[in-house]
Order: structure tokens, then sequence, then C-alpha cells
């Protein structure tokens, strides 16, 4: 993965709105506008004066040049993949072209001015000819709304027109979301894409993926495709050691040929960020000791399959807990999975919506332990806020949300909800948002 170059607590600081498209002139078109409110405190003085930064990722599948306009009262400098751009001031902006390799380019403004607040407005502007698209990888993405949702593929979806998806990202996009993360591309032996594999979900000579794609770009949205989890085998062969060793090269195997299929056909997509592996990861006991090489292993020849294709693509997973044994037993755990393992980010399942007795309060101190985790290992943690409740009476307050939301924000990066088939119009108006006071500012 390619490491952020923005520093931890500058992160933290900015805020991004929802990029907005908007004409430009002739033969260049708006990729993404950003009017970023960037609230600044002593804390995020850096010793040469720099005292904000706004950070994003521009994806440009053939590579090209791109214009850009900065309109701000302090004193902008450009930085493309960590090397200085050469920017002029016109007519009231900053102006600095950019030679953007193919694939993900990291473009870093930073703002040097005395006061406590600044509006930064930024326009990349590309030609028309060229698929550029701009995401905000994980380390900067706001932490005090849900801003993503899981997609668990259903053989309805795959019937749906580019226009459905089109209205669908219109509607998320409205809710703040710029994250969606596919949870299975391939289901019960079925491919939402055209595979050579497996047989398809969707009719013949359509690729609901694609659709997907398409329409999340237009959107501004960054895209995991999921692989195939295997609910046949994944929770009990823990328990049959002596079969470990085939089912790990087995079961790797089949998800680097689904993986494969989808950066093939997708890599090319400006929406699509990363893979997401799916089989979640409970690191009890069955795990967490004597099996963890072998978790190690299928996860490591999963991670090393996609880096060996696209190594700028992001791989993500989603685990989940119980209470069982102690918190300092599964702080441990984790940080030696995660030392020894290649993820770049992980999706913590909250938990609250299931039958293991967690709560919003009983479920803090393993997001501290999680949090102390990630942090010395390197990996981006995000939450995956669950919206459902599989207790009777099965149905979910805003107030609960509101719980979940507050008490999560302030260790995580990013906050991404499971699932879209939740969020109803009248549920996703009534969701709420925290202040950034108290968001994670490490």
């Amino acid at each position: 993965m390619q490491k952020s170059i923005i520093p931890p607590a500058w992160a933290a600081s900015v805020r991004h709105p929802q990029g907005r498209r908007s004409a430009g002139p002739p033969r260049w078109r708006s990729v993404r506008t950003y009017d970023a409110e960037i609230a600044l405190a002593a804390a995020f003085r850096s010793p040469g004066g720099v005292a904000a930064a706004l950070f994003t990722r521009v994806r440009a599948p053939l590579g090209g040049r791109a214009e850009l306009r900065v309109h701000c009262d302090g004193d902008v400098e450009v930085h493309l993949a960590g090397h200085p751009v050469p920017a002029s001031e016109e007519a009231g902006f900053v102006a600095a072209s950019l030679d953007l390799e193919a694939g993900a380019n990291d473009l870093l403004l930073t703002v040097g001015q005395r006061r406590p607040a600044l509006t930064v407005s930024a326009e990349l502007l590309a030609a028309e000819s060229l698929g550029f698209s701009c995401v905000c990888p994980p380390d900067t993405s706001r932490p005090d709304r849900i801003s993503g949702v899981f997609l668990f593929w259903r053989d309805q979806l795959a019937q749906d027109a580019i226009g459905q998806w089109r209205e669908r990202f219109g509607f998320l996009r409205g809710l703040g979301m710029d994250a969606l993360i596919v949870q299975f591309s391939v289901v019960e032996g079925k491919a939402f894409y055209p595979s050579r594999q497996f047989s398809t979900a969707a009719p013949a000579g359509s690729d609901p993926t694609l659709c997907l794609l398409e329409a999340a770009a237009e959107s501004g949205f960054s895209v995991h495709l999921g692989v195939a989890s295997d609910e046949r085998n994944w929770w009990d062969i823990p328990f049959r050691p002596a079969d470990l060793p085939g089912y790990v090269e087995q079961e790797s195997e089949r998800n680097n040929l689904i993986a494969t299929e989808l950066i093939t056909l997708y890599r090319d997509s400006p929406a699509l960020e990363g893979i997401y592996l799916s089989h979640e990861i409970h690191l009890g006991d069955e795990w967490g000791e004597a099996n963890m090489p072998h978790l190690v292993e299928i996860f490591n020849r999963m991670a090393d399959g996609v880096r060996r294709l696209a190594p700028e693509l992001v791989v993500s997973t989603a685990p989940f807990f119980s209470l069982q044994g102690t918190v300092e037993q599964y702080e441990d755990r984790w940080r030696r999975l995660l030392e020894q393992t290649r993820l770049d980010v992980l999706m913590l399942q909250d938990g609250v919506g299931c039958d293991r007795h967690i709560t919003v309060d009983n479920m803090v101190p393993y997001y501290e332990a999680m949090a102390r985790a990630c942090d010395a290992t390197g990996v981006a943690l995000w939450t995956d806020l669950e919206l459902f409740d599989l207790n009777p009476p099965h149905t979910v307050s805003p107030e609960r949300i509101s719980a979940q939301l507050s008490r999560e924000a302030k260790y995580v990066q990013k906050v991404v909800a499971y699932s879209l088939s939740n969020l109803t119009p009248e549920f996703a108006a009534a969701l709420p948002r925290v202040s950034l006071h108290g968001a994670r500012q490490t």
C-alpha cells in the first residue's frame, strides 16, 4: 500500500465536506472541488509554520496532466507524491500543473497562516478524455459520522441498470458518504460479475459490478470489492487442525482466483480503492494460539495475491469480537496477528446488533485495545457500525446509533456501516452525527 504522506495530526484536523462536480473551462472538467473548512489548533502547527493540510488521492488510470486551482488567504504549497510542485499566483488563486502517474497519486496542500480557522477552495481540472477521479484515503476521512456502507449482493440488485445505481449513490452522497464495501463478489457459487470460473447471477451480457463502479466513480466514491467467504467450513475448520494446511491452500487459491478476475476486469476503474477479504476473523481460542500461523498464512496468501497484480490497491477485512477472555489477551493476540499479516485496513464490527451481549458501553475497552494494536503495527482502524438488531423486537433507534457513533469515533479513522439494505430513506433521515470534539487525533 502506498503510505500516506500527511502527518496523522493534520489528517484529524481536516474537515472534508462532499466533493461536487462543476463545469470547468472548455476541454477541461472538474474532477473534484473541495470547499474545506480547516479547523486549526496549536497542536497541529509544525515548527516550519505549516498550520493545516488538505489531502486527497487522485486516480489516473493512464496518467496525464491535470490543473489545480486553490483559493485561500494563507500561503499554499502543493506536494505530489511527496515532492513539491511549482505553483504560481494568478488572479487571486494559486495554480499548479500536475503530471500524474498511472494509478494512485497522493496530493497534499499545506497552508501556513496565523488565524484560528480558514476556508480553502481547491478545484482539480482534468482533460475531458482522461478518466481521473479523487478519493479520500482511509487516514483522512472524517471519523465523526457514518461515511461508508457495506453492500451484500442480492439477485435483484444484479438486475439494476446504471441509472438505478446513480440514484443509489446520489442518495448515499446526500448522507455524506464516500465509500462502499462489497461484502462478497461471489455468493453461494454465483459471481456478480462476468466470471470465467463461476456461474453468474446477472443476466447474460450484463455486468452489475461494472455498473456499480461506473456510478460510484461519477459520485466520487471509493469501492472495496469483496472476494468470497466460506460459510460451510470457515467456522469449524479451526477445530479440525489436521485439515488446516490443505484448507489454507485451497481456500486462498479460490479467493485469489476471484481477486485476479476482479482486478483484471476493473483495475482501471477510478472508483476501485481496494480488495476486501471477506473471511471474518474471531480471534478467540480457536485461532488465537496454536492455529494462528495458519490464519496468518491464509490472509497473507490472499493479500499477496492482490499486491502482485495491483500493489496500489488497499487490502481490507472486517473482524468481530466476543466478550470471551480478557481485553489484555484480546489486544495481545491482535497485535501479534497484525505484526505478521499484510493488511492495510481493519474494519472492526462493533457487535451491538448481534446476539453476543455486546453493548455500547462494554465494547469500549475492545476498541481501545484494537486502536493500540493497530497503532503499534501501522494498520488503519475503521469501525463497522451495525445498523441492525438480531435481538427481539429487532428495532434500532437513532439514539442507539448515536451512542455507537459517539463511543467508537474517538478510536477510528473512518466509520462505515452495515448495511445498505438497512438504509431506508426514513431511517437514514434520522441518522445522527456527532461533533468533531473528541474525534481521534493520533
